[in-house]
């Protein structure tokens, strides 16, 4: 993702800067995908594993990239069952 339009994403919940996910951490979720632990906000089961992530400082809200698109919709943000 270009570092330039990186820097104007924000948030649709919190407002906070948006930063791509580490590798790390998108493997602890697709892993978690794996198990069917991982649901956007509208309760649908994510089942297709994530190659590159947004999320926000605090961690909580996951926004997945596809084909190069961030997709900031409020209701397709995913969250991860502790």
């Amino acid at each position: 993702m270009d570092p330039k339009i990186l820097k104007l994403l924000k948030c649709p919940h919190s407002g906070e800067n948006l930063f791509l996910m580490s590798e790390d951490s998108l493997q602890k979720i697709n892993d978690q995908i794996k198990t069917g632990k991982v649901k956007s906000l509208n309760e649908v089961i994510v089942e297709q594993e994530l190659r590159q992530v947004l999320c926000n400082k605090s961690e909580t809200y996951f926004y997945p990239i596809i084909d190069g698109i961030p997709l900031l919709d409020k209701t397709k943000a995913i969250t991860i069952s502790k």
